[in-house]
């Protein structure tokens, strides 16, 4: 779904899920997140720390940063 252009085609919000889940299928045999997605959700991220004011959104970014298998 992320292709070559990494989402950048699809609404903001189902482009930071994407990375999410990739980061997260990732992190189960060990692998490296990405390169790229740590700054995508740095980009992303509001000033309060959200991501687009949606809770569901900013939760699964954190479950990929802490590796949530």
């Amino acid at each position: 779904m992320l292709g070559v252009d990494r989402g950048r085609r699809i609404k903001p919000w189902q482009r930071i899920m994407l990375l999410a889940f990739e980061a997260i299928a990732c992190s189960v045999p060990g692998l490296p997140v990405p390169q790229g997605t740590l700054g995508a959700w740095e980009r992303a991220q509001s000033q309060d720390g959200s991501f687009l004011g949606m809770p569901l959104v900013t939760g699964v970014p954190h479950l990929g940063l802490h590796g949530a298998p």
